[in-house]
């Protein structure tokens, strides 16, 4: 649509007025602000119709339900917290789609409707590619030919979201005097995408997710021409029935494919073992036949695993299927199947646990799990028959809740066992950016919540490796607890291979008795060397590194924390990387560490940089590559020819600004408030559409900001959300703690009562850079260009942002994240301000 070009318009006899001072002035401002945005005369060629608001709010909505759909594809593909980094990669799609933008030289716009039906295409033609190229993302330290799929990979993932930013960057450029409401429209949109994700995906699995986006692509298109006559509506409208016609179609016609091997969920397809598949935001979960008496539970496609037994008549039967790689899970139950105890089992999973704790007398189990897939299969009839009512067991609660968040809001004093095997809460990252494989279940935090739940006599077990940190971690809380000599209250044994150890930590000490009773309970497990203790209080100088560090003064257990060459400080809620143990560059493992470690540094990058951070590592330098290519060079080549606007780069400076710290906060919220929340499933969705509904709230607010008053609003909107981020940091914890004992929708309301006022602050300032390059352009064209680049930065940085969250977390903490992105709002805020000065 043709617009008319902006000039100055003439000041009104009203205008020329005496101004009135202080709060009057303000109050009549305001008044003839309100009376505009709701009864606006602008020309109507100036103004965006009903089909634009709905076209792109489906185009918004349908390009984020796909990222998301993406974040679990990839979960499956790859693993997890690598799988939202490519994806926040593709995302430069978005910044992409501003350059060229700014770059065109022909000032037509493009139809809007043939570019929905691209970006349809796009979407199903990315998910091909990546299903049908084989990238190995952990052999891409070995394997050369995997730079050049994962190239690949990266050219077809940009491609959809350079699409959607193509319409959604040129209806903003379009419809200046609405821009404010068209970006509240798209984030809500975005808002909703996030919401559909939830009832979809076990209903459509991600296949069907990935047709579904593909849909709403089409459905935007239908709208943004839907006055029209012509061949894109009829196509459109095809394209619309035979989508549909293939939905209920797609995981068989167009199945995921895994390229990396993990375990045996490969060989178990590949045999035709796989007997049930659902899907849920946090995983895809398989049933397979795998043995007569149990079934494998494939978690990600191998990431994790699991099994079903098939009713077990003794604990002793249990023993006898597991005993070669499980038996060491079930000492504590036996070591406290006199006192009857109460159990909590975190990460039920297939039930072992459960069996186990049932056949040693327990009194009442809570198994707590928090993937809503493995919930639902294993009280799905024809399983719970094959388990032999196991969750229907009047002793056995089980509930669909994250571990330490169902913890929290339990009786203290109450358990006599905790425990869970080799469980992590991988916190899915639906934002698109990344997620942190963290866990929080072993923190100090975490560990004074288990003594804190614990009966006087109550024990809490982990079966994992890492263990020599976890001792250090439990340590230094029991000490700010008050415990007196820690080390009595520690035992730690081996387990049937490297990586499974026992940690057991008691709220009294350890007596002879107990020690005993695991030795004799764990005298046969099948290892080379047989079975040993690591640890013990009674034998407290014997030649490992676990006595000298356990056995050392408090002063010098902190010499440890680097002294073997890994880092072994006490993890944290604000660092909870307990893995992330391998340091950078050629660091010497001390001879005495755990073998364990000597393996995970072996595979160092070049001896440099640890295999879990290459990926990475090689994302970040890719994001930072493709801006120096696709956004620095056209920069100093082009962009000044083209825009001669006096504070060109202070603005872009400003959009990038926004991008990168609103991707900082979103990441860092939904940690935060995941351990309030509790089940991930809708935890996750709740955080996302309060910032996002709150953000285009905000967003179309900003419209009610007399134009004349953009430029002095921008620093208070700035400081507002320095403000509130500060609430976040320092208010919300006590909040938390007074509202823990609420009922789910209850915590919910808490979290949206907390989250969308800033959601609301932070949507504001991008519309305001929009009026601000409305308020400083010299014409329509030059005004269209800013606003692309704009995009283009935001979007750019919002990559960039997603993939050094990673490192700044890793090394500084949450909270210091939280406070850079402070700083970063405060720098763009005055980067615009010198930018807009007269």
């Amino acid at each position: 649509m043709k617009e008319q070009l902006k000039t100055k318009p003439q000041a009104t006899n009203e205008e020329r007025q005496p101004r009135k001072a202080g709060g009057a002035a303000f109050i009549d401002t305001m008044a003839e602000e309100s009376v505009r945005y709701l009864r606006d005369r602008s020309p109507a060629s100036e103004l965006p119709g009903v089909e634009q608001y709905a076209g792109i709010f489906l185009t918004s909505a349908g390009v984020l339900l796909y990222e998301l759909a993406l974040t679990r594809i990839f979960a499956f593909m790859i693993w997890a917290h690598l799988a939202f980094m490519v994806v926040g990669t593709a995302l430069f799609g978005f910044g992409l789609s501003g350059v060229y933008l700014a770059l065109r030289r022909s000032t037509k716009s493009y139809s809007r409707g043939f570019l929905s039906l691209c970006l349809a295409g796009a979407i199903i033609g990315s998910y091909l590619v990546v299903t049908h190229v084989p990238f190995k993302i952990w052999e891409l330290h070995s394997r050369s030919i995997d730079y050049v799929y994962l190239a690949v990979w990266f050219a077809a993932l940009i491609t959809p979201f350079f699409f959607a930013g193509m319409i959604i960057a040129d209806l903003l450029g379009s419809y200046p005097r609405r821009s404010s409401r068209l970006y509240g429209t798209d984030l809500i949109g975005a808002a909703v995408g996030v919401l559909l994700l939830v009832p979809l995906i076990p209903a459509l699995k991600a296949e069907g997710l990935v047709v579904f986006s593909a849909i709403l692509a089409c459905a935007a298109g239908l709208a943004y021409v839907f006055k029209k006559s012509g061949g894109e509506r009829a196509l459109l409208a095809c394209a619309i029935v035979g989508l549909l016609a293939l939905l209920p179609f797609a995981d068989r016609v167009m199945p995921i494919k895994l390229h990396q091997t993990k375990r045996l969920f490969n060989k178990a397809v590949a045999e035709n073992r796989i007997i049930g598949t659902r899907w849920s935001t946090i995983s895809r979960v398989d049933f397979a036949e795998h043995h007569p008496a149990y079934r494998a539970v494939w978690i990600d496609g191998g990431t994790n695993e699991s099994v079903v037994l098939k009713a077990p008549e003794s604990a002793e039967q249990i023993y006898g299927l597991v005993k070669n790689k499980w038996k060491s899970i079930g000492t504590i139950h036996t070591l406290k199947r006199e006192s009857a105890p109460n159990t909590l089992i975190i990460g039920s999973s297939g039930g072992k646990e459960v069996w186990l704790s049932l056949f040693n007398n327990a009194r009442h189990i809570d198994a707590v799990e928090m993937d809503p897939s493995i919930v639902r299969f294993v009280g799905d009839p024809q399983y719970a028959e094959y388990m032999g009512g196991l969750f229907q067991n009047p002793r056995v609660s089980l509930i669909e809740d994250e571990g330490r968040s169902f913890l929290s809001r339990q009786p203290e004093n109450y358990y006599d066992i905790i425990q869970f095997v080799n469980n992590y809460t991988p916190i899915a990252m639906a934002a698109g950016a990344l997620n942190l494989s963290s866990t929080f279940l072993l923190t100090k935090e975490a560990i004074k919540e288990y003594y804190n739940h614990l009966t006087p006599d109550g024990i809490f077990a982990a079966h994992r490796g890492t263990t020599l940190r976890v001792a250090l971690t439990a340590l230094e809380a029991l000490r700010e607890l008050g415990i007196q000599e820690p080390e009595k209250h520690i035992v730690i044994t081996n387990g049937e291979f490297e990586f499974l150890q026992g940690f057991y930590m008691k709220k009294t000490p350890f007596t002879k008795e107990e020690e005993q009773g695991i030795q004799q309970f764990m005298s046969d497990v099948p290892r080379t060397g047989g079975f040993t203790f690591l640890w013990t209080p009674f034998d407290p100088v014997r030649n490992t590194i676990y006595a000298k560090v356990l056995s050392s003064p408090p002063e010098e257990q902190k010499k440890y924390y680097h002294a073997l060459g890994v880092n072994l400080s006490p993890a944290t809620d604000d660092k909870p990387f307990l893995e992330h143990f391998v340091k950078y560059g050629k660091v010497k493992i001390h001879p005495l560490a755990p073998s364990e470690f000597f393996s995970r540094s072996k595979e160092k990058w070049n001896g440099i940089i640890p295999r879990g951070d290459f990926p990475y590592a090689v994302i970040l330098a890719e994001s930072a590559l493709l801006g120096l290519l696709f956004i620095g060079v056209p920069l100093v080549l082009r962009a000044r020819s083209a825009v001669r606007t006096q504070g060109f780069f202070g603005m872009l400076g400003y959009f990038a600004a926004l991008g990168f710290g609103f991707i900082v906060v979103e990441i860092c919220l939904m940690k935060r408030y995941v351990l309030f929340l509790g089940n991930p499933a809708y935890s996750i969705t709740t955080i996302l559409i309060a910032l996002l509904l709150g953000a285009g709230l905000g967003s179309m607010a900003s419209d009610m900001i007399p134009e004349r008053s953009t430029r002095r609003a921008l620093p208070y909107v700035v400081l507002g959300i320095g403000a509130l981020l500060l609430v976040e940091t320092f208010v919300s914890p006590l909040v938390f703690q007074a509202c823990l004992g609420f009922e789910f929708l209850g915590r919910i309301a808490v979290a949206a009562a907390l989250l969308m006022p800033l959601g609301f602050v932070m949507g504001m300032p991008f519309p305001l850079g929009m009026r601000l390059i409305n308020s400083v352009s010299q014409s329509e064209a030059e005004r269209k260009k800013l606003i692309a680049w704009g995009w283009g930065m935001n979007g750019y940085a919002t990559v960039v942002g997603s993939a050094a969250t990673v490192f700044m977390a890793l090394f500084a903490g949450f909270q210091a994240v939280l406070f850079g992105a402070i700083i970063v709002y405060a720098l763009g805020g005055l980067a615009m301000m010198r930018a807009t000065r007269a």
